[in-house]
């Protein structure tokens, strides 16, 4: 039997990714008769200095990317001195659940926060 690999088409793995992550934050919800819900992401530069990230709104459900990084230096202007942002995690202290910057997600059933992580640099 030949070995083949298929390939899905531009974007629908971002997308599959999404969506396959969707009870990584919450379990599955939503009311009932089509109501939409929405939930809040909000950013916390955990020991940065600058501008935080603002927050992302959108039905639950939905897949939404997380802000990323360019270097040491955030797109949003926030960075820690002597380290680099390696993601976010939904716990301050990193024992929750870790994404990277860029990284595809669904709305959450509720409200979060994800605190900036970082790494020393040597």
């Amino acid at each position: 039997m030949e070995n083949r690999r298929r390939l899905l088409p531009r974007g629908c793995a971002a997308f599959l990714a999404a969506a396959a992550c969707a009870m990584f934050f919450a379990s599955c919800g939503g009311g009932e008769g089509g109501d939409q819900r929405v939930s809040t992401i909000s950013f916390n530069i955990n020991g940065g200095v600058g501008n935080y990230p603002p927050p992302i709104q959108a039905e639950v459900g939905t897949p939404v990317r997380l802000p990323s990084s360019e270097g040491n230096m955030f797109v949003y202007g926030f960075f820690r001195d002597g380290y680099r942002f390696v993601g976010w995690n939904s716990s301050r202290d990193g024992r929750g659940n870790t994404r990277s910057g860029g990284y595809w997600i669904p709305m959450p059933v509720q409200s979060i926060t994800m605190y900036a992580q970082w790494e020393r640099m040597p």
